[in-house]
């Protein structure tokens, strides 16, 4: 029994300790009359490195990059030791410490650079002088990623393929559109996680209670009530307002089963563990399909109780 718990307990284990670094950031790739330059954050984990081992980067996403190192490098932490190699986590621009213009970053005009084109660049910069900012790295790069980051470390491979050897991009949407209808598969994808991990029943019943929500969004008496039901700030009425609290629950339910972690987190927000089965429990409980829709949203949305109501 102990020797079978053995692999959870290491996979489950904290990160390694990282060293904090900082790169002087071009604040404009494109321009050769902007010289300003801002500092981006960087964590590394050299202990495992040896000569001519590999560089196993992480392209930091919409996030502060301590949240994605100590949630989303498994992988990487994993390989590292068998590879020899290095590893290091980028701080996207505009998140985290990474703010060109501090507090005042969140402006229409310093928000002019804050682009795929100035993170891709960002991280050739990284990569091109990694010998001089990170020592060790002396072997090729390996881009990690995942979501919106995956979809860089992808991109990146198209723009810049001379300054890595490859990319791992999990679950990274390059080829999804406004428009086109892609979302619902990804949606309904969410819901079987209720299923599995949950119950079948589970799965019904929020399938049947999104199909109420939207028949409800549709008129004036349905909004009044859905807004009564799952406490919006402010009122909804009109139908794009209910079309929004479909996407926002939608949303919320599939974010949920993205972080069925095994063990309570804050990655994103603060949730028991297990939760796709803490919200199935919820569900079974709620008398409406409103209150269904709420219970469940509410373990990842609103887990510590401290929110009032939902803008």
């Amino acid at each position: 029994m102990v020797a079978a718990l053995l692999p959870l307990a290491q996979a489950l284990k904290s990160p390694p300790e990282p060293t904090v670094a900082y790169v002087t950031q071009q604040l404009d790739h494109f321009r050769f009359d902007e010289t300003r330059t801002f500092s981006q954050k960087l964590l590394v984990h050299d202990a495992w490195h040896r000569p001519g081992g590999p560089l196993l980067m992480y392209f930091g996403n919409e996030g502060a990059i301590e949240d994605f190192y100590g949630n989303s490098g498994g992988l990487m932490f994993e390989l590292a030791p068998k590879l020899n190699a290095s590893v290091a986590f980028l701080e996207h621009r505009y998140y985290g410490s990474s703010l060109p213009f501090g507090n005042a970053s969140y402006g229409s005009d310093e928000l002019a650079f804050l682009t795929v084109e100035q993170a891709l660049a960002d991280m050739a910069l990284v990569l091109a002088t990694s010998s001089e900012i990170l020592g060790a790295a002396d072997g090729p790069a390996v881009l990690f990623g995942g979501s919106y980051g995956g979809m860089l470390a992808a991109w990146f491979m198209l723009k810049y393929p001379h300054l890595a050897a490859g990319a791992v991009a999990a679950s990274a949407p390059v080829d999804l559109y406004p428009g086109e209808g892609k979302e619902r598969p990804f949606f309904d994808a969410g819901l079987e996680v209720y299923g599995t991990y949950g119950s079948a029943a589970c799965e019904a019943d929020l399938r049947a209670a999104l199909a109420a929500l939207a028949a409800a969004a549709k008129t004036a008496e349905g909004r009044d009530a859905l807004a009564r039901s799952f406490r919006t700030c402010e009122p909804l009425p009109d139908p794009v307002d209910g079309d929004r609290l479909t996407s926002y629950v939608n949303g919320a339910l599939s974010t949920l089963a993205m972080l069925d972690y095994p063990y309570a987190s804050a990655f994103v927000a603060p949730m028991p563990a297990n939760p796709v089965r803490v919200a199935c429990g919820r569900v079974a409980a709620a008398p409406s399909a409103a209150s269904k829709l709420k219970g469940a949203v509410d373990v990842f949305l609103n887990h510590t109780g401290e929110t009032a109501c939902y803008d």
